[in-house]
């Protein structure tokens, strides 16, 4: 795999990544079990590689803000609204679960 280079989004990436971290009271074992990669790949997005889509997005869920933000690309939540943000994105997931059930049984109708 090439090494990817250090630019703008990567410093900001690992920055905020280690602002939202220390905010939370999160370790970087916490962060990757709960997101499913290892210990040393956060140490790696700590130190400014930024993760593939799918882990940046849970790393995004976990600590209560979006990827974008992560990344600088929009400002980071305020408390208050991480919580809504939170509470939107449960019922969006909800909503998922409903939709995947009711097609799973339109499936075992055909």
């Amino acid at each position: 795999m090439p090494k990817q280079e250090k630019n703008t989004t990567n410093v900001i990436f690992s920055g905020r990544l280690a602002e939202q971290m220390k905010g939370r009271k999160t370790t970087q074992q916490e962060l990757a079990s709960a997101c499913g990669v290892t210990q040393s790949a956060v140490s790696l997005y700590l130190k400014g590689r930024i993760p593939s889509g799918e882990a940046l997005v849970k790393i995004a869920r976990v600590l209560g803000t979006t990827a974008e933000a992560l990344c600088g690309f929009e400002p980071l939540p305020k408390s208050d609204e991480i919580h809504e943000w939170r509470r939107k994105a449960e019922i969006a997931e909800g909503k998922v679960e409903l939709l995947k059930s009711g097609m799973e049984g339109l499936l075992k109708k055909i």
